[in-house]
């Protein structure tokens, strides 16, 4: 199922690349499809059941101690749908992705016009991980881009933060956003290129002083813990690669809208140089930029960088694919029976009990 849609999404990304044309009906119709997929889904990524065993266990009888956890907006949720609506888990996943997938849907329609391209990375990047699997966090992405980036545009700074808040209330990382306006005016381009360039050796020295037992893979969704030391050196040169068409664009790039996204873009890879050495903490703020990086690749369309944009798109289809594997890889790991990123399954709730016997951690939560 995920690889069927990823070459789906693929050929579409590329016919719309290729033509320079949008087609709505398509994105929709690709973008109905995935919410399905994801509202149906059961026991996928290794939080599934963590978050499972949080709704049932801690039923939040009194609204008091709903107050007295630190992402109130998540258990207020939960406490909306286990408690009230006695709903069963698997529902409050689906109005989880529903909302999530909406709000999402706003912001493709509005900030990405040429928007299959730019659903083809959420796809790859950020669907398995943090709507499949961290929903708390996907949550609150989707709430930032679809209220708070407007606010930031128009600098209404009391807005944007009271959202960035509401957004916190559901994934504490997010709190890393309220500096996001420092950067969104910055106008020197030589500035921006001596950020980039200071972050990747930031994001080197990590990984080699901080960390020297764990990968911190750049635009990484996923646990490192698992990756052998030995291709460390292979990811640092691989983080600079993928880098390098950032660079390029900073230095080309005319156009005055693409240039506030590089801005917040450079912001979320300031912050995730900074706590690179903290492998888990350096993911979770990844999750935030990933939207302006699939920005940047829409409206990339609309600048005249001829042979050089699609010399920019292919990098990002082609870096799009890789963590997308990447992330099959890692996730394969919660499974009890041998299964590859080539074999990884997609269980819905119409296949519960063989989601019971693959899983490793179905038995140890106890269900």
């Amino acid at each position: 199922m995920y690889y069927i849609f990823l070459i789906i999404i693929l050929l579409f990304a590329i016919y719309e690349v290729v033509t320079n044309k949008r087609n709505k009906l398509i994105f929709d119709v690709l973008f109905v499809g995935l919410t399905i997929m994801l509202c149906l889904r059961y026991g996928q990524g290794q939080d599934y059941f963590s978050y499972m065993y949080i709704y049932y266990n801690e039923p939040f009888y009194n609204y008091k101690e709903v107050l007295s956890t630190n992402d109130i907006g998540f258990y207020s949720l939960s406490f909306l749908c286990g408690t009230i609506l006695s709903l069963d888990f698997e529902w409050f996943v689906a109005i989880i992705g529903i909302i999530s997938m909406s709000l999402f849907y706003r912001f493709f329609t509005r900030e990405c016009e040429y928007s299959i391209l730019s659903l083809f990375g959420l796809y790859c990047t950020a669907f398995i991980v943090y709507m499949t699997s961290a929903m708390r966090q996907g949550l609150a992405m989707s709430i930032y881009v679809a209220f708070a980036l407007p606010y930031l545009y128009e600098k209404k700074w009391t807005r944007y933060i009271l959202i960035v808040l509401l957004c916190a209330s559901f994934h504490a990382s997010a709190l890393i956003l309220l500096i996001a306006p420092l950067f969104y005016s910055m106008d020197s381009r030589l500035l921006k290129i001596t950020i980039i360039i200071t972050s990747l050796v930031l994001m080197f020295l990590g990984a080699t002083f901080f960390d020297s037992s764990t990968v911190n893979a750049f635009l990484a969704d996923a646990d490192h813990d698992k990756i052998e030391e030995n291709t460390q050196w292979v990811s640092k040169i691989m983080r600079t690669i993928y880098m390098l068409p950032i660079l390029f664009i900073v230095y080309n790039v005319k156009n005055e809208q693409l240039q506030r996204q590089i801005n917040l873009f450079i912001c979320i890879l300031v912050i995730y140089a900074v706590f690179s050495f903290m492998n888990d903490i350096a993911t979770r703020l990844w999750g935030y930029a990933l939207p302006f990086f699939w920005i940047i690749l829409s409206l990339l369309k609309q600048d005249k960088l001829s042979f050089r944009k699609n010399v920019c798109h292919t990098w990002y289809i082609v870096l799009v694919i890789m963590l997308f594997f990447n992330t099959l890889y890692n996730d394969a790991n919660s499974y009890k029976h041998v299964v590859t990123m080539w074999t990884f399954p997609y269980f819905s709730v119409f296949e519960k009990q063989e989601v019971h016997q693959h899983m490793q951690y179905y038995n140890y939560l106890g269900y």
